[in-house]
């Protein structure tokens, strides 16, 4: 053991027990900080004793093949690509040596190209309510990797009802993942195979009673995509796209193929909207041939209706209020009769805002519905039983919904007041209209078509003033926030992205926002410079996009200032 520790202590420097506190959000990525509890010094690179019972994660991690920072490589994420494929089986030997972490406790597994992780988030807010110990892993982080694992939460007598992030990792699995390095795989773990199996130590650990896991990327190959089908509580398949389009074999049929990966024969597995028919027809066809149970409207059918979207001055903060009509069926019968239950939650306040996040929470509450009646509790296709989810009640949901965070989707930053006086001076942050500008500053982490898509969507139906949304009554009542009763009239849009990212699909959605002022800055992903697009190459996008649409018609914003 002593050469397994020396590998060790190269990998990784000593922090104490106590737990690091996650740095201020500043800059203009908003994906781009990394944090560390301790800098890494070769000084501290022991350690030993009670007082040393974890390692620096960040530390740790440094020293592995980072894709997030690199980009995935071509055909990562293709099943049937066996020469660039990630390696499930590695990631199944390190699991295996670090005890089978990810076995013992349902899971809920969920995979797409857009709005994954704020399933993810409103999942696990309704579960959470109802008192359950769920474990979340998400990716990437926006303010500090911790954000990527939570468990909790917990009891008063316990942990006070809190729920808790890793603050670094045990010595003991840092020593066995070192002497699996030693006798097995070299340098091959990557960064993202290691945080994996990380998470699982951490829902063993706390003992949690269900885990929802997002995937990374793909799905077939994915490290995440190591639980049994006995444990699968449920696959969640949100809305296609192309991002990652080389990584996962170059077309909507291989996309929808590597997403698919995680459905199980005879697991339950749920669909979200998909942008088009095809989507829809891909991806069905490959739950089929898997032997999946899809569970669709017939089983549980949940439609939204935004109401109004309302700024709250104490809390600096706005909410879409929506009312969510859910129609379920209780369980499969012998006799062939169908049962249906529908009643409408009303005026549930959400924190997350727009159209579709609305869509996000209507396939969340179809699987919160679908297992707490007793879906998906059997090996088999026949549904019923007993599980944890029965704890699940209207009042969980609607809690749930109204409490869920995404950090980095349409999230306000800063609300102020600014008003011009004599001589130029500007004055911020008073809260005191004086007959000026509100202010409002929102980051969102969009860096799709779609994405972009859905984000000015957002925009219009909230801070710029539009009229009411398709999805509104025809009496017009859902209005847009207002600010001291006045509507911001400027947009202005500042940029950064990937290399790796289509910019001219981007740059398209950002010309039909109409934007009053565009900037173009160069920001770190994932915390190195490698993927860093350069801003003259998104000026080069944002001519293309302003000179001709795909018709070929001339696109003409309101003001061509962009910088």
């Amino acid at each position: 053991m002593l050469g397994v520790s020396r590998v060790a202590r190269t990998l990784a420097a000593r922090v104490t027990t106590s737990r690091p506190s996650a740095p201020s959000f500043s800059g203009g990525g908003c994906r781009r900080i990394r944090w560390s509890s301790v800098s890494f010094h070769s000084s501290e690179c022991a350690w030993g004793g009670a007082d040393h019972e974890t390692v620096d994660m960040d530390a740790f991690l440094a020293r592995f093949k980072n894709h997030e920072q690199s980009g995935v490589p071509a055909g990562a994420g293709v099943e049937t690509d066996t020469g660039a494929r990630f390696d499930l089986a590695r990631m199944r030997r390190l699991l295996s040596v670090l005890g089978n972490p990810q076995k013992g406790y349902p899971m809920i597994h969920v995979a797409g190209t857009k709005g994954k992780g704020s399933v993810v988030s409103l999942l696990a807010s309704i579960l959470r309510t109802a008192g359950l110990n769920v474990g979340t892993y998400k990716s990437p982080h926006v303010r500090s990797v911790s954000e990527r694992i939570v468990c909790g939460p917990f009891p008063e007598s316990e942990r006070n009802g809190d729920t808790v992030s890793p603050s670094g990792l045990d010595v003991s699995a840092a020593e066995a993942v070192a002497k699996f390095l030693v006798e097995h795989e070299t340098d091959q773990l990557t960064y993202f195979e290691l945080l994996t199996a990380f998470a699982f130590l951490e829902f063993k650990k706390n003992k949690v009673d269900v885990a929802v896991v997002e995937v990374g990327v793909g799905g077939s190959t994915d490290a995440t995509n190591v639980f049994e089908s006995k444990d699968l509580a449920a696959a969640v398949l949100t809305a296609l796209g192309d991002d990652h389009l080389d990584a996962l074999g170059g077309s909507l049929g291989s996309v929808a193929a590597a997403k698919s990966g995680i459905v199980k024969y005879k697991r339950p597995v749920f669909m979200g909207k998909q942008p088009s028919l095809e989507h829809e027809a891909f991806l069905l066809s490959n739950i089929y041939r898997r032997g999946a149970r899809l569970v669709d409207e017939s089983d549980v059918d949940v439609v939204s209706l935004l109401k109004k979207t309302q700024w709250n001055e104490v809390s600096a903060s706005a909410r879409q209020h929506v009312d969510f009509t859910i129609q379920s069926v209780s369980g499969d019968r012998d006799d062939g009769v169908t049962d249906l239950t529908k009643r409408t939650l009303r005026d549930v306040q959400m924190r997350l805002l727009g159209p579709h996040q609305r869509e996000n929470a209507e396939l969340a509450v179809r699987v919160a519905e679908f297992l707490r009646n007793g879906g998906g509790c059997g090996f088999d296709h026949r549904d019923g039983g007993d599980s944890v989810f029965g704890k699940i009640t209207d009042a969980h949901v609607r809690s749930g919904l109204e409490n869920a965070t995404a950090p980095g989707c349409f999230e306000v930053l800063l609300k102020m007041e600014s008003t011009t006086g004599s001589g130029g001076d500007t004055h911020a942050g008073d809260g005191e209209t004086r007959g000026g500008n509100t202010v409002v500053v929102v980051a969102d982490g969009a860096h799709t078509t779609d994405s972009a898509s859905a984000l000015f969507k957002t925009l219009r139906e909230t801070l710029l003033g539009s009229a009411a949304t398709d999805d509104c009554t025809k009496s017009n009542d859902c209005l847009p926030i207002h600010v001291h009763g006045k509507d911001p009239k400027k947009l202005a849009v500042v940029v950064a992205m990937a290399s790796d990212k289509n910019h001219h699909g981007f740059m398209t959605q950002i010309v039909s926002a109409n934007p009053d002022v565009v900037v173009f800055t160069e920001t770190l992903v994932a915390g190195a410079g490698q993927r860093a697009t350069k801003t003259e190459t998104l000026r080069l996008a944002w001519d293309r996009a302003t000179r001709d649409d795909d018709d070929g018609e001339t696109v003409s914003p309101r003001n061509k200032n962009s910088h």
